[in-house]
């Protein structure tokens, strides 16, 4: 009990020390944009012009996710460039930790001049169809996690009005770019291509990415689907979704992973594990990523106590 005790007193002090430095920056953040408050008018007109500089990053401002239903929203990019033209706005993002089988990220967007703060959290898992991910694709998981939290957590603190009406302006820079018909088959055929080009592996056919987004045919393809696939492609390149998820969700329902209850098992006798020793009689057994870390874990809490 005195161990413990001593320990939260030395935290304790260090995380004082590091409140302390933080807040006199934060205090002082506060203060100069108190002193040069944002004028809104300027700021949105701004992110229009931005977002409607030329088709390429009108197309960046939205992403799609296919989750039983297609589901269009502004993306981390809108979320950039939003905070950036608010102004007297602080946002950080970092990557919590990584257990067993996901990522974790935290997002922090505070307006200084409201003196308003949203902390959101996300995690992705690292486990696909031949176990724990490879450092590289833990990387790239933890990248796409962060965004998304980043997102969220913009999104949270600038009122939906805003985004919205920017978002707008973004539709229309694509409207107008296939605003005849001969224009909306000329870009449909280039989104079509750039699928089927980008992921030939699956051996795409327009069928298949009409059905992502609910279509029949391609007859059927408007203006708004054509930005809804366009989103489908940013959530694919940002990692929120795999091609595979989007375009053979079947495949998953058919040949689902083998589940090994074995290794179930000895993760949850070492997370119950109430002594060193008990849990030392375990290491033997370890053998897979996924054991060592909630072995590692569970030492590092047996050890402390």
């Amino acid at each position: 009990m005195q161990a413990e005790e001593i320990e939260v007193t030395e935290v304790g002090m260090n995380n004082m020390q590091i409140y302390q430095q933080d807040k006199a920056l934060i205090d002082m953040q506060i203060a100069t944009a108190k002193q040069y408050p944002r004028n809104l008018k300027k700021a949105i007109e701004n992110a229009i012009a931005i977002v409607s500089l030329d088709a390429e990053t009108a197309d960046s401002c939205f992403y799609t996710l296919k989750k039983g239903k297609v589901i269009t929203g502004p993306s981390v990019h809108l979320a950039r460039i939003l905070a950036q033209q608010m102004g007297n706005m602080r946002v950080e993002n970092r990557v919590v930790g990584f257990d067993s089988t996901h990522v974790t990220c935290e997002a922090v967007c505070f307006d200084l001049e409201r003196n308003f703060a949203v902390r959101t959290q996300i995690r992705k898992s690292i486990i696909g169809s031949n176990g724990r991910y490879s450092e590289d694709m833990q990387v790239i998981t933890a990248n796409a996690c962060n965004a998304v939290a980043y997102r969220n957590a913009v999104f949270s603190v600038i009122d939906a009005a805003i985004v919205k009406k920017v978002m707008s302006a973004a539709k229309n820079v694509i409207a107008g770019d296939v605003s005849t018909e001969a224009s909306l088959l000329a870009r449909r055929k280039k989104v079509f291509d750039g699928f089927k080009e980008n992921y030939h592996q699956l051996n795409l056919t327009d069928e298949d990415i009409c059905k992502a987004i609910g279509k029949n045919s391609v007859a059927h393809i408007n203006a708004d689907d054509i930005i809804s696939l366009i989103g489908l492609e940013n959530s694919i390149k940002g990692g929120e979704q795999t091609p595979e998820e989007i375009f053979r969700p079947q495949i998953n329902r058919e040949n689902p992973v083998p589940k090994d209850k074995s290794g179930e098992r000895l993760i949850l006798l070492i997370n119950s594990a109430k002594s060193l020793k008990e849990l030392s009689a375990l290491e033997k057994e370890v053998k897979s990523n996924e054991a060592r870390l909630a072995y590692d874990e569970a030492f590092k809490k047996l050890n402390s106590k």
